[in-house]
Protein backbone atom coordinates (compact mmCIF):
# COMPACT_ATOMS: atom_id res chain seq x y z
CA UNK A 1 0.00 0.00 0.00
CA UNK A 2 1.40 3.34 -1.03
CA UNK A 3 1.40 6.26 1.37
CA UNK A 4 1.66 9.97 1.17
CA UNK A 5 2.65 12.33 3.99
CA UNK A 6 1.56 15.86 4.78
CA UNK A 7 3.55 17.88 7.30
CA UNK A 8 3.46 21.36 8.76
CA UNK A 9 6.94 22.68 9.49
CA UNK A 10 7.71 25.75 11.55
CA UNK A 11 10.80 27.70 10.62
CA UNK A 12 12.51 24.55 9.36
CA UNK A 13 13.42 25.83 5.90
CA UNK A 14 16.94 27.04 5.28
CA UNK A 15 16.98 30.83 5.26
CA UNK A 16 18.42 32.87 2.39
CA UNK A 17 19.36 36.54 2.50
CA UNK A 18 17.43 39.18 0.63
CA UNK A 19 18.86 40.10 -2.74
CA UNK A 20 18.91 43.46 -4.45
CA UNK A 21 16.57 43.02 -7.43
CA UNK A 22 18.32 45.68 -9.43
CA UNK A 23 21.54 43.66 -9.45
CA UNK A 24 22.78 41.04 -11.84
CA UNK A 25 20.68 38.00 -12.62
CA UNK A 26 23.86 35.97 -12.13
CA UNK A 27 23.85 36.58 -8.38
CA UNK A 28 22.61 33.15 -7.40
CA UNK A 29 21.66 32.48 -3.83
CA UNK A 30 21.42 28.73 -4.08
CA UNK A 31 23.42 26.60 -6.49
CA UNK A 32 21.42 24.14 -8.58
CA UNK A 33 22.80 20.86 -9.82
CA UNK A 34 24.10 20.88 -13.42
CA UNK A 35 21.42 19.86 -15.86
CA UNK A 36 18.59 20.65 -13.46
CA UNK A 37 15.52 22.21 -15.02
CA UNK A 38 15.10 25.85 -14.13
CA UNK A 39 12.73 27.04 -16.80
CA UNK A 40 9.37 28.55 -16.00
CA UNK A 41 7.02 25.62 -15.65
CA UNK A 42 3.53 26.94 -15.11
CA UNK A 43 0.38 24.99 -14.44
CA UNK A 44 -0.58 25.43 -18.06
CA UNK A 45 2.63 23.98 -19.45
CA UNK A 46 4.36 20.63 -19.66
CA UNK A 47 3.26 17.08 -19.01
CA UNK A 48 1.49 16.74 -15.68
CA UNK A 49 1.71 13.56 -13.59
CA UNK A 50 -1.55 11.92 -12.53
CA UNK A 51 -2.87 12.74 -9.06
CA UNK A 52 -2.10 10.36 -6.23
CA UNK A 53 -5.09 9.67 -4.02
CA UNK A 54 -3.47 7.23 -1.62
CA UNK A 55 -1.70 8.95 1.19
CA UNK A 56 -1.22 9.45 4.89
CA UNK A 57 -2.35 12.71 6.43
CA UNK A 58 -0.59 14.43 9.33
CA UNK A 59 -2.36 17.12 11.32
CA UNK A 60 -0.77 18.96 14.27
CA UNK A 61 -2.82 19.78 17.36
CA UNK A 62 -1.96 21.61 20.54
CA UNK A 63 -0.92 18.46 22.38
CA UNK A 64 0.29 16.03 19.72
CA UNK A 65 0.52 15.26 16.07
CA UNK A 66 -2.25 13.07 14.74
CA UNK A 67 -1.61 10.97 11.68
CA UNK A 68 -4.23 9.02 9.82
CA UNK A 69 -3.84 6.89 6.73
CA UNK A 70 -6.44 6.28 4.10
CA UNK A 71 -7.00 5.09 0.56
CA UNK A 72 -9.39 6.43 -2.05
CA UNK A 73 -8.27 4.94 -5.36
CA UNK A 74 -5.30 3.07 -6.74
CA UNK A 75 -3.60 4.70 -9.70
CA UNK A 76 -0.60 2.41 -9.79
CA UNK A 77 1.80 5.16 -8.69
CA UNK A 78 4.53 4.21 -6.24
CA UNK A 79 5.82 6.93 -3.92
CA UNK A 80 8.82 5.84 -1.89
CA UNK A 81 9.45 7.51 1.42
CA UNK A 82 8.09 10.77 2.82
CA UNK A 83 9.18 14.37 3.12
CA UNK A 84 12.10 15.28 5.32
CA UNK A 85 10.96 16.15 8.80
CA UNK A 86 7.67 14.24 8.62
CA UNK A 87 6.93 11.39 10.97
CA UNK A 88 6.51 7.88 9.64
CA UNK A 89 4.13 6.32 12.16
CA UNK A 90 0.58 5.96 10.89
CA UNK A 91 -2.71 4.76 12.27
CA UNK A 92 -4.82 2.91 9.76
CA UNK A 93 -8.29 4.29 9.12
CA UNK A 94 -10.84 2.57 6.92
CA UNK A 95 -11.77 4.70 3.88
CA UNK A 96 -15.49 4.60 4.61
CA UNK A 97 -16.47 8.20 4.15
CA UNK A 98 -16.66 9.67 0.69
CA UNK A 99 -18.27 12.97 1.64
CA UNK A 100 -18.16 15.51 4.43
CA UNK A 101 -16.71 13.48 7.30
CA UNK A 102 -17.36 15.21 10.62
CA UNK A 103 -16.22 12.30 12.81
CA UNK A 104 -12.50 13.09 12.95
CA UNK A 105 -10.35 15.25 15.19
CA UNK A 106 -12.82 15.21 18.05
CA UNK A 107 -9.96 16.25 20.35
CA UNK A 108 -9.95 19.75 18.96
CA UNK A 109 -12.35 21.13 16.41
CA UNK A 110 -10.02 24.04 15.80
CA UNK A 111 -6.90 21.96 15.14
CA UNK A 112 -5.06 22.90 11.98
CA UNK A 113 -4.86 20.40 9.15
CA UNK A 114 -5.39 19.75 5.47
CA UNK A 115 -8.22 18.02 3.62
CA UNK A 116 -8.31 17.30 -0.09
CA UNK A 117 -11.51 17.67 -2.10
CA UNK A 118 -11.47 15.19 -4.96
CA UNK A 119 -13.87 12.80 -6.63
CA UNK A 120 -13.22 10.28 -9.41
CA UNK A 121 -13.12 12.06 -12.72
CA UNK A 122 -12.61 15.48 -11.15
CA UNK A 123 -10.87 17.86 -13.59
CA UNK A 124 -7.22 18.79 -13.23
CA UNK A 125 -5.41 22.09 -13.79
CA UNK A 126 -7.57 23.92 -11.21
CA UNK A 127 -5.70 27.20 -11.03
CA UNK A 128 -8.07 30.10 -10.30
CA UNK A 129 -10.06 30.49 -7.05
CA UNK A 130 -12.59 33.10 -5.86
CA UNK A 131 -15.07 33.27 -2.96
CA UNK A 132 -18.39 35.04 -3.36
CA UNK A 133 -21.48 34.91 -1.12
CA UNK A 134 -20.89 31.43 0.30
CA UNK A 135 -19.74 29.97 -3.00
CA UNK A 136 -16.24 28.83 -3.93
CA UNK A 137 -15.51 29.22 -7.65
CA UNK A 138 -12.51 27.45 -9.20
CA UNK A 139 -11.43 27.74 -12.82
CA UNK A 140 -9.36 25.53 -15.07
CA UNK A 141 -6.16 26.90 -16.55
CA UNK A 142 -6.53 25.03 -19.82
CA UNK A 143 -8.01 25.40 -23.29
CA UNK A 144 -11.83 25.40 -23.15
CA UNK A 145 -11.58 25.54 -19.36
CA UNK A 146 -14.60 25.46 -17.07
CA UNK A 147 -15.46 27.39 -13.90
CA UNK A 148 -16.82 25.09 -11.17
CA UNK A 149 -18.70 26.22 -8.06
CA UNK A 150 -19.03 24.60 -4.64
CA UNK A 151 -21.39 25.51 -1.81
CA UNK A 152 -19.02 26.30 1.07
CA UNK A 153 -21.58 25.03 3.56
CA UNK A 154 -21.31 21.58 1.97
CA UNK A 155 -17.54 21.46 2.47
CA UNK A 156 -15.84 20.03 5.58
CA UNK A 157 -15.73 22.35 8.58
CA UNK A 158 -12.64 20.75 10.13
CA UNK A 159 -9.83 18.46 9.00
CA UNK A 160 -11.01 14.96 8.21
CA UNK A 161 -9.26 11.65 7.69
CA UNK A 162 -10.70 10.97 4.25
CA UNK A 163 -10.74 12.73 0.94
CA UNK A 164 -13.94 14.78 0.64
CA UNK A 165 -15.71 13.59 -2.49
CA UNK A 166 -17.99 16.58 -2.96
CA UNK A 167 -19.44 17.46 -6.34
CA UNK A 168 -19.76 21.08 -7.53
CA UNK A 169 -23.23 22.63 -7.54
CA UNK A 170 -22.69 24.55 -10.76
CA UNK A 171 -20.31 24.84 -13.69
CA UNK A 172 -19.89 27.14 -16.64
CA UNK A 173 -17.53 27.20 -19.63
CA UNK A 174 -16.90 30.80 -20.74
CA UNK A 175 -16.84 31.41 -24.45
CA UNK A 176 -13.28 31.93 -25.62
CA UNK A 177 -11.10 30.76 -28.48
CA UNK A 178 -9.33 27.42 -28.34
CA UNK A 179 -5.82 27.55 -26.87
CA UNK A 180 -6.76 30.44 -24.58
CA UNK A 181 -6.80 29.67 -20.85
CA UNK A 182 -7.98 31.45 -17.72
CA UNK A 183 -5.59 32.96 -15.19
CA UNK A 184 -6.71 34.36 -11.84
CA UNK A 185 -10.43 34.97 -11.37
CA UNK A 186 -12.07 37.41 -8.97
CA UNK A 187 -15.51 38.94 -8.55
CA UNK A 188 -15.89 42.69 -8.88
CA UNK A 189 -16.95 44.88 -5.96
CA UNK A 190 -20.63 44.46 -6.86
CA UNK A 191 -20.18 40.67 -6.69
CA UNK A 192 -21.94 40.31 -10.02
CA UNK A 193 -19.18 40.23 -12.63
CA UNK A 194 -16.34 37.74 -12.86
CA UNK A 195 -12.97 39.21 -13.74
CA UNK A 196 -10.28 37.03 -15.28
CA UNK A 197 -6.86 37.17 -16.81
CA UNK A 198 -6.41 35.32 -20.11
CA UNK A 199 -3.33 33.56 -21.41
CA UNK A 200 -2.62 32.53 -24.98
CA UNK A 201 -1.34 28.96 -24.93
CA UNK A 202 0.00 29.51 -28.44
CA UNK A 203 1.75 32.75 -29.43
CA UNK A 204 -0.25 32.89 -32.67
CA UNK A 205 -3.68 32.65 -31.03
CA UNK A 206 -6.09 35.58 -30.91
CA UNK A 207 -8.06 36.20 -27.72
CA UNK A 208 -5.53 35.85 -24.91
CA UNK A 209 -3.00 38.28 -23.42
CA UNK A 210 -5.77 40.27 -21.81
CA UNK A 211 -8.10 41.01 -18.89
CA UNK A 212 -11.81 40.28 -19.26
CA UNK A 213 -15.06 40.87 -17.40
CA UNK A 214 -17.91 38.35 -17.60
CA UNK A 215 -21.43 38.11 -16.32
CA UNK A 216 -21.29 34.69 -14.73
CA UNK A 217 -22.79 32.29 -17.25
CA UNK A 218 -23.00 35.03 -19.87
CA UNK A 219 -20.97 37.02 -22.34
CA UNK A 220 -17.70 38.77 -21.63
CA UNK A 221 -15.82 41.79 -22.85
CA UNK A 222 -12.15 42.64 -22.96
CA UNK A 223 -11.08 45.35 -20.53
CA UNK A 224 -7.32 45.53 -21.01
CA UNK A 225 -4.64 44.13 -23.24
CA UNK A 226 -4.17 43.55 -26.94
CA UNK A 227 -5.92 40.28 -27.84
CA UNK A 228 -4.23 39.85 -31.23
CA UNK A 229 -1.18 37.62 -31.62
CA UNK A 230 0.95 40.77 -31.68
CA UNK A 231 -0.31 41.43 -28.18
CA UNK A 232 1.86 38.61 -26.88
CA UNK A 233 5.08 39.72 -25.23
CA UNK A 234 7.02 37.36 -27.47
CA UNK A 235 6.03 39.59 -30.40
CA UNK A 236 5.86 42.99 -28.70
CA UNK A 237 9.21 43.16 -26.94
CA UNK A 238 12.40 41.19 -26.63
CA UNK A 239 12.54 38.56 -23.92
CA UNK A 240 14.25 40.62 -21.24
CA UNK A 241 13.16 42.97 -18.48
CA UNK A 242 14.83 46.04 -19.96
CA UNK A 243 12.93 45.74 -23.22
CA UNK A 244 9.63 45.06 -21.45
CA UNK A 245 10.15 48.07 -19.17
CA UNK A 246 11.01 50.32 -22.10
CA UNK A 247 7.92 49.12 -23.96
CA UNK A 248 5.73 49.70 -20.90
CA UNK A 249 7.08 53.17 -20.13
CA UNK A 250 6.54 54.25 -23.75
CA UNK A 251 2.95 52.93 -23.90
CA UNK A 252 1.61 53.85 -20.45
CA UNK A 253 -0.28 55.76 -19.21
CA UNK A 254 -3.22 55.50 -21.57
CA UNK A 255 -6.28 57.75 -21.58
CA UNK A 256 -9.05 55.73 -23.24
CA UNK A 257 -10.59 52.29 -23.11
CA UNK A 258 -9.82 51.73 -26.79
CA UNK A 259 -6.18 52.62 -26.28
CA UNK A 260 -5.89 50.31 -23.28
CA UNK A 261 -7.18 47.43 -25.38
CA UNK A 262 -4.45 47.95 -27.97
CA UNK A 263 -1.50 48.03 -25.56
CA UNK A 264 0.31 44.73 -25.07
CA UNK A 265 0.51 43.43 -21.51
CA UNK A 266 1.57 39.90 -22.42
CA UNK A 267 -0.27 36.93 -20.96
CA UNK A 268 -2.97 38.03 -18.51
CA UNK A 269 -2.60 36.66 -15.00
CA UNK A 270 -3.75 38.35 -11.77
CA UNK A 271 -6.78 40.63 -11.57
CA UNK A 272 -8.99 42.26 -8.93
CA UNK A 273 -11.08 45.37 -8.38
CA UNK A 274 -9.66 47.33 -5.46
CA UNK A 275 -11.75 49.10 -2.83
CA UNK A 276 -11.18 52.43 -4.59
CA UNK A 277 -12.93 50.81 -7.61
CA UNK A 278 -9.77 50.76 -9.71
CA UNK A 279 -8.92 47.55 -11.50
CA UNK A 280 -5.50 46.05 -10.86
CA UNK A 281 -4.05 43.39 -13.13
CA UNK A 282 -0.72 41.74 -13.91
CA UNK A 283 1.22 39.93 -16.61
CA UNK A 284 3.02 36.61 -16.92
CA UNK A 285 5.49 38.11 -19.37
CA UNK A 286 6.27 41.74 -18.65
CA UNK A 287 6.99 41.56 -14.91
CA UNK A 288 4.54 44.44 -14.41
CA UNK A 289 1.47 45.25 -12.32
CA UNK A 290 -1.01 47.69 -13.87
CA UNK A 291 -4.05 49.72 -12.79
CA UNK A 292 -7.03 51.30 -14.57
CA UNK A 293 -9.90 53.42 -13.28
CA UNK A 294 -13.53 52.29 -13.34
CA UNK A 295 -14.44 54.23 -16.46
CA UNK A 296 -11.32 52.96 -18.24
CA UNK A 297 -10.27 56.46 -19.19
CA UNK A 298 -6.86 56.15 -17.56
CA UNK A 299 -4.45 53.26 -17.04
CA UNK A 300 -0.84 53.09 -15.89
CA UNK A 301 1.86 50.64 -14.91
CA UNK A 302 2.18 50.52 -11.11
CA UNK A 303 5.51 48.71 -10.96
CA UNK A 304 7.71 46.73 -13.37
CA UNK A 305 10.48 44.64 -11.86
CA UNK A 306 13.84 45.73 -13.30
CA UNK A 307 15.36 42.26 -13.30
CA UNK A 308 13.55 39.05 -14.14
CA UNK A 309 16.03 36.98 -12.20
CA UNK A 310 17.53 33.62 -13.13
CA UNK A 311 15.82 32.03 -16.14
CA UNK A 312 13.38 34.98 -16.31
CA UNK A 313 11.27 33.54 -13.51
CA UNK A 314 10.28 36.95 -12.18
CA UNK A 315 8.58 38.08 -15.37
CA UNK A 316 5.45 36.32 -14.05
CA UNK A 317 3.03 37.89 -11.54
CA UNK A 318 0.39 35.20 -11.11
CA UNK A 319 -1.86 36.56 -8.35
CA UNK A 320 -3.18 39.70 -6.67
CA UNK A 321 -4.90 40.08 -3.29
CA UNK A 322 -6.29 42.89 -1.10
CA UNK A 323 -6.56 43.69 2.61
CA UNK A 324 -9.35 45.51 4.47
CA UNK A 325 -7.60 48.87 4.14
CA UNK A 326 -7.62 48.58 0.36
CA UNK A 327 -3.92 47.82 -0.07
CA UNK A 328 -3.27 45.59 -3.08
CA UNK A 329 -0.72 42.76 -3.01
CA UNK A 330 1.04 41.11 -5.94
CA UNK A 331 3.38 38.11 -5.99
CA UNK A 332 6.25 37.32 -8.35
CA UNK A 333 6.90 33.70 -9.22
CA UNK A 334 10.37 33.85 -7.71
CA UNK A 335 13.77 32.70 -8.91
CA UNK A 336 16.76 31.02 -7.31
CA UNK A 337 18.52 34.36 -6.91
CA UNK A 338 15.60 36.51 -5.78
CA UNK A 339 13.22 33.98 -4.19
CA UNK A 340 9.51 34.82 -3.99
CA UNK A 341 8.82 38.57 -3.92
CA UNK A 342 5.53 40.11 -2.70
CA UNK A 343 4.56 43.71 -3.39
CA UNK A 344 2.36 45.82 -1.11
CA UNK A 345 0.68 48.60 -3.11
CA UNK A 346 -1.07 51.59 -1.54
CA UNK A 347 -3.47 52.79 -4.28
CA UNK A 348 -3.42 56.49 -5.07
CA UNK A 349 -5.70 56.93 -8.08
CA UNK A 350 -4.11 58.73 -11.02
CA UNK A 351 -1.09 59.61 -8.90
CA UNK A 352 1.75 57.16 -8.32
CA UNK A 353 0.96 54.37 -5.90
CA UNK A 354 3.27 53.69 -2.98
CA UNK A 355 4.92 50.30 -3.44
CA UNK A 356 6.83 48.27 -0.85
CA UNK A 357 8.23 44.75 -1.09
CA UNK A 358 9.18 41.73 0.96
CA UNK A 359 10.99 38.50 0.19
CA UNK A 360 9.56 35.13 1.23
CA UNK A 361 13.01 33.80 1.87
CA UNK A 362 13.82 30.28 0.76
CA UNK A 363 10.84 29.77 -1.59
CA UNK A 364 10.03 30.24 -5.28
CA UNK A 365 7.80 28.84 -8.07
CA UNK A 366 4.98 30.85 -6.51
CA UNK A 367 1.54 31.05 -8.08
CA UNK A 368 -0.84 31.62 -5.16
CA UNK A 369 -1.26 34.62 -2.85
CA UNK A 370 -3.68 35.47 -0.05
CA UNK A 371 -3.76 37.99 2.79
CA UNK A 372 -6.00 38.42 5.83
CA UNK A 373 -7.97 41.58 6.52
CA UNK A 374 -5.44 43.33 8.78
CA UNK A 375 -2.47 42.14 6.68
CA UNK A 376 -0.89 40.43 9.68
CA UNK A 377 -0.62 37.24 7.63
CA UNK A 378 0.40 36.72 4.04
CA UNK A 379 0.22 33.29 2.39
CA UNK A 380 1.87 32.12 -0.82
CA UNK A 381 2.28 28.79 -2.55
CA UNK A 382 5.76 27.69 -3.57
CA UNK A 383 8.56 25.19 -3.23
CA UNK A 384 11.60 25.36 -0.98
CA UNK A 385 14.99 26.04 -2.50
CA UNK A 386 16.09 22.59 -1.42
CA UNK A 387 13.51 21.14 -3.81
CA UNK A 388 13.48 23.90 -6.42
CA UNK A 389 15.01 21.81 -9.21
CA UNK A 390 13.13 18.64 -8.24
CA UNK A 391 9.41 19.28 -7.87
CA UNK A 392 6.65 21.81 -8.50
CA UNK A 393 5.05 24.00 -5.82
CA UNK A 394 4.04 21.78 -2.89
CA UNK A 395 3.91 24.25 0.03
CA UNK A 396 1.53 26.79 1.51
CA UNK A 397 3.86 29.28 3.18
CA UNK A 398 2.75 31.65 5.95
CA UNK A 399 4.46 34.94 6.78
CA UNK A 400 3.20 36.39 10.06
CA UNK A 401 3.52 40.12 10.71
CA UNK A 402 5.40 40.70 7.45
CA UNK A 403 8.17 43.25 7.35
CA UNK A 404 8.25 45.46 4.27
CA UNK A 405 11.16 47.19 2.58
CA UNK A 406 11.77 49.09 -0.62
CA UNK A 407 11.24 47.48 -4.01
CA UNK A 408 14.99 47.86 -4.57
CA UNK A 409 15.79 45.89 -1.42
CA UNK A 410 12.83 43.76 -0.26
CA UNK A 411 12.96 42.79 3.39
CA UNK A 412 13.68 39.10 4.00
CA UNK A 413 10.94 37.41 6.04
CA UNK A 414 10.89 34.17 7.98
CA UNK A 415 7.97 31.83 7.42
CA UNK A 416 6.32 28.53 8.27
CA UNK A 417 4.96 26.06 5.78
CA UNK A 418 2.63 23.13 5.30
CA UNK A 419 3.59 20.81 2.45
CA UNK A 420 1.98 18.11 0.34
CA UNK A 421 3.85 15.39 -1.47
CA UNK A 422 4.60 15.51 -5.17
CA UNK A 423 3.17 15.04 -7.72
CA UNK A 424 0.52 17.34 -6.18
CA UNK A 425 1.05 20.84 -7.53
CA UNK A 426 -0.44 23.76 -5.59
CA UNK A 427 -1.59 26.72 -7.65
CA UNK A 428 -3.58 29.78 -6.52
CA UNK A 429 -5.14 30.51 -3.13
CA UNK A 430 -8.34 31.98 -1.70
CA UNK A 431 -8.77 32.89 1.98
CA UNK A 432 -12.06 32.87 3.87
CA UNK A 433 -11.56 34.87 7.06
CA UNK A 434 -14.91 33.95 8.60
CA UNK A 435 -14.10 30.25 8.37
CA UNK A 436 -10.34 30.85 8.78
CA UNK A 437 -9.50 28.48 5.97
CA UNK A 438 -7.37 28.66 2.85
CA UNK A 439 -8.42 26.98 -0.38
CA UNK A 440 -5.58 25.90 -2.68
CA UNK A 441 -5.98 24.71 -6.25
CA UNK A 442 -4.16 21.55 -7.35
CA UNK A 443 -3.04 21.26 -10.96
CA UNK A 444 -3.00 17.46 -10.71
CA UNK A 445 -6.69 17.35 -9.75
CA UNK A 446 -9.01 18.61 -7.03
CA UNK A 447 -8.16 21.22 -4.43
CA UNK A 448 -7.16 21.48 -0.76
CA UNK A 449 -8.70 23.06 2.31
CA UNK A 450 -6.10 24.27 4.81
CA UNK A 451 -7.76 24.65 8.22
CA UNK A 452 -5.69 27.24 10.07
CA UNK A 453 -7.00 26.59 13.58
CA UNK A 454 -7.90 29.33 16.01
CA UNK A 455 -7.58 32.76 14.46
Amino acid sequence: MFTRELCRSFGSEKARPAVDLSGSANEVVDAVAPGAQHGPQTAQEGALPPPIHQYSHQMPTKSKTVQTKFVVASLGVLLIGGLAGCGSTTNSVSPKSTGNDESTLSESETSPGMTQVYYPGMPDKLTGLAINDGTLSISQGTSNGTVFQWDQNALPTKPQSTVAQIQPINKWTPEMPASVSMGQINFDNNKKSLLMGKKSMNINVTGGNSIWEYTFGGAGQVRAGNITPAGNGAHSWAANAKAANEYTSSNFPVSSAKELQTVSIGDGAGVLQAKNNWYYFSSLQSGCVYKADLQWDFAAAVYCIPNWGANNQNQSVYSLAEDAEGNVYAVYQGSVDNNTIVLKIDPNGKKDDTVQAMQVTGYARTMGLAVNSDASKVWVTGVSMDNYSKINANAIVTVTNPQWGSVEKPTANKSEAVTVDPPHWLTRLAYDEKRNVLYAGDSTGGYWIDFLGKS
